[in-house]
């Protein structure tokens, strides 16, 4: 997978989001969007604070991100919009 290491952290992220109502084993499994795993409202308003504050990028609420998104189209989503990211993903390939 192109973003392992960023994949591992937001399926943390994801389930710590939602309380634990998805794993981040079930986040990680397969290509299922955040709606299809049955992340909530609630809970996606929480994964975008912390993607917020823990990368330091704003992402719109509104986005249609989180609507039919998976793991791996937030993960390229991230490697895109911060600068960071995309360097260490270049360095690891």
């Amino acid at each position: 997978m192109k973003h392992a290491r960023l994949s591992e952290q937001l399926a943390d992220m994801i389930a710590d989001a939602s309380d634990g109502w998805v794993s981040a084993r079930q986040a990680q499994a397969g290509d299922c969007s955040f709606v299809a795993l049955g992340l909530t409202s609630l809970a996606q308003v929480r994964l975008i604070d912390a993607i917020e504050s823990e990368f330091g990028i704003v992402v719109d609420p509104d986005s249609d991100l989180f609507f039919d998104a998976t793991i791996t189209d937030l993960a390229d989503y991230l490697s895109d919009h911060c600068p960071e990211l995309s360097r260490e993903t270049r360095d690891n390939q």
